[in-house]
């Protein structure tokens, strides 16, 4: 085997090896790439219950508050007759 042939191999070698450590890199970098998906993704629905529950809260409030102050309309009707 002369030189041009032992460098052609080791060329080749490298090359392999490169393919295989991108094919790896492409793998892990795609499963990363969905985790930080999922993880988003749960985020973002967790915020949006919570939002929910927050709004569903300040409704109730409005309600009682609108409640309140049509009993304290009424009381003070009540005692002006």
């Amino acid at each position: 085997m002369n030189e041009r042939q032992w460098l052609e191999q080791r060329l080749q070698r490298m090359e392999d090896r490169h393919r295989e450590d991108s094919r790896a890199m492409e793998v892990r970098i795609t499963r990363q790439i969905s985790d930080l998906k999922d993880v988003t993704t749960t985020r973002l629905n967790d915020h949006s219950r919570r939002i929910r529950a927050l709004e569903n809260w300040r409704s109730w409030i409005a309600g009682l508050s609108a409640a309140a102050g049509a009993a304290g309309g009424w009381v003070v009707q009540l005692f002006r007759e």
